[in-house]
């Protein structure tokens, strides 16, 4: 499927009005939010912003991983076109730090981009963060953080390099 999408705000794709969910990648609930510190910052808005931001008015064009079932959009793997090169969506709002990899339907396809975006700190890992499904269910549960040393440190503020290509 090939089409300029519209980005919905929970981070959906609507290409000719099909709805298409990010195959591979676990994406921020919108209204989701990271500390730093004691400090809460908006990561989901930020990461959403990312995503409209990098799709822009580009063309995309998707391969359907599984197809859309009841009310549960289509999982397709996107890539965004940038002259002949097709850059692949997910991996990049990975490696800038806006979305985490789903292993468990990627298979490991971005385990280097998530670790370059850990490593260096992008987006939400600059924060304490909880994956969108824990933030939906309220659940308080940190990535990477270990229930017995809940750390004190506070970590550099969020980098806002999804502006930068």
């Amino acid at each position: 499927m090939t089409g300029i999408p519209f980005v919905q705000d929970n981070g959906i794709l609507s290409i000719n009005g099909q709805q298409i969910a990010l195959w591979g990648v676990d994406l921020l609930a919108p209204d989701q939010q990271c500390w730093q510190g004691d400090i809460a910052w908006g990561c989901g808005e930020d990461a959403m912003s990312a995503l409209k931001h990098y799709v822009g008015n580009k063309t995309v064009e998707c391969q359907i991983k599984q197809s859309a079932v009841n009310d549960m959009p289509a999982l397709a793997q996107c890539f965004r076109f940038r002259g002949p090169k097709a850059q692949d969506i997910a991996e990049h709002l990975i490696l800038k730090g806006w979305a985490i990899e789903r292993t468990d339907v990627s298979g490991g396809q971005y385990y280097a981009a998530e670790q370059k975006a850990q490593t260096g700190k992008y987006g939400i890992w600059s924060s304490r963060f909880q994956t969108a499904q824990d933030w939906r269910d309220g659940l308080q549960r940190f990535v990477g953080e270990d229930p017995e040393n809940k750390g004190d440190e506070d970590p550099a503020p969020p980098t806002e390099d999804w502006e930068q290509e």
